[in-house]
């Protein structure tokens, strides 16, 4: 073998070489993608997760007999009865139950 077949032989080694460490250093970078993915996938399911919870949340709170149970368990109130009904002109005329009436009407499905 001569000195010509050698350097081939050295520079075949050393192109191997290098194309085997750059085969390892991708290999060590698809990795590292493939843990940051899953992580940003769990994080993913977790806000899916949350954001969930809130709609219930958001759905619950807005139901019109858990605003009326909270204002009458937290701040006292209560519908008014025909005796506690202010008149707004004298040519103004309360219903008979008029905050029942009011509700009916507000509440409309």
């Amino acid at each position: 073998m001569g000195t010509q077949d050698k350097k081939r032989v050295l520079y075949a080694i050393i192109a191997i070489g290098a194309a085997m460490i750059m085969l390892v250093m991708l290999t060590a970078y698809a990795a590292e993608l493939r843990h940051e993915n899953n992580k940003l996938i769990s994080e993913n399911s977790e806000i899916a997760g949350e954001a969930e919870t809130m709609s219930a949340k958001v759905k619950s709170s807005g139901n019109i007999s858990h605003i009326e149970g909270v204002a009458a368990k937290k701040y006292g109130m209560e519908y008014p009865v025909s005796g506690q009904i202010v008149r707004i002109s004298k040519d103004y005329k309360v219903p008979d139950n008029f905050a029942a009436n009011l509700r009916k009407l507000a509440y409309k499905k």
